[in-house]
C-alpha cells in the first residue's frame, strides 16, 4: 500500500494535487468559493487518468474491506456527477452493487435505483471539504429506506481536507488528508499583514503559474 506522501506525488503528477511551498513569489490558490488556500485537490484529474483512477479505487476498497460489517448486501453510493465513476469502480473492486443520487432542487435523491434498509451502504466522495454533499447523500439514502434507518458505518474519500475523522457516526477513510489553510481576502496567515504578496490564481485555469519554478 502506498503512503500518503506517495499518493500526493502521484496525484501531483496528473495535476490533481498542489501544496504551496512557502516561496513568496508563488501565488496561492483562489478557490471556487472565492476564498484563498495554500492547497488544492482536483478529483476530476484523477478520474481522467484511467490507470491512476483504477489504482485509487482499488486502494480505497482495500482499506475499507476489512472494516465493513458483514451480513447484508453492500451498496456503494455516491453523488452525481463526480461520485458516479468513483462508486462504480469501487463497487467493481468489491464485486458489489453501486448507485448514485441526483440533484433535485437543493437535495439529492436516488431516482434510478431501488434501495433497501436490508443493504449496508458505503458512501464515497472524491473530495471532502465541508461535508455538505455527504450530508445530503446520507439524507438521500435515509429517504430511500423509510421503514428503517440504513446502516452506514464508513465513508471513503480520495482526499479528506475537512479535518474531520467521522461524519454522522460514519468513520471517514481516505488516501490523503492534507491540512490546508483557507482564508478570506486580507487574512493570509502566511504574510505579516495578511495581504497577498502576488494575486491568487484559479488552479484549473492557471495550473502552470502554481507549479512553475520561481
Amino acid at each position: 500500500m502506498s503512503t500518503e506522501r506517495e499518493w500526493e506525488e502521484m496525484f501531483a503528477e496528473v495535476g490533481a494535487f498542489w501544496r504551496h511551498d512557502g516561496n513568496p513569489a508563488r501565488p496561492y490558490a483562489r478557490l471556487t468559493s472565492g476564498r484563498i488556500s495554500n492547497g488544492f485537490f482536483n478529483g476530476t484529474k484523477v478520474a481522467e487518468d484511467g490507470h491512476l483512477f483504477g489504482l485509487t479505487c482499488a486502494a480505497l476498497w482495500r482499506i475499507a474491506d476489512s472494516m465493513l460489517v458483514s451480513g447484508k448486501e453492500l451498496r456503494v453510493v455516491g453523488a452525481a456527477v463526480g461520485g458516479i465513476a468513483l462508486a462504480t469502480r469501487i463497487a467493481e473492486a468489491g464485486k458489489c452493487k453501486s448507485a448514485f443520487a441526483e440533484k433535485v432542487d437543493d437535495r439529492l435523491e436516488f431516482r434510478r435505483f431501488d434501495l433497501s434498509s436490508d443493504h449496508r451502504f458505503l458512501m464515497v466522495e472524491d473530495t471532502i471539504t465541508t461535508g455538505g454533499t455527504l450530508q445530503k447523500l446520507s439524507s438521500a439514502v435515509a429517504l430511500a429506506c423509510p421503514n428503517e434507518y440504513p446502516y452506514m458505518n464508513l465513508i471513503l474519500a480520495i482526499c479528506n481536507r475537512s479535518g474531520k475523522s467521522e461524519m454522522g457516526g460514519a468513520r471517514i477513510l481516505s488516501l490523503i488528508s492534507p491540512s490546508f489553510e483557507v482564508w478570506e481576502e486580507g487574512d493570509n496567515p502566511f504574510t505579516p499583514d495578511g495581504q497577498e504578496l502576488v494575486p491568487p490564481v484559479r488552479p484549473k485555469e492557471n495550473w502552470t503559474e502554481l507549479v512553475q519554478n520561481y
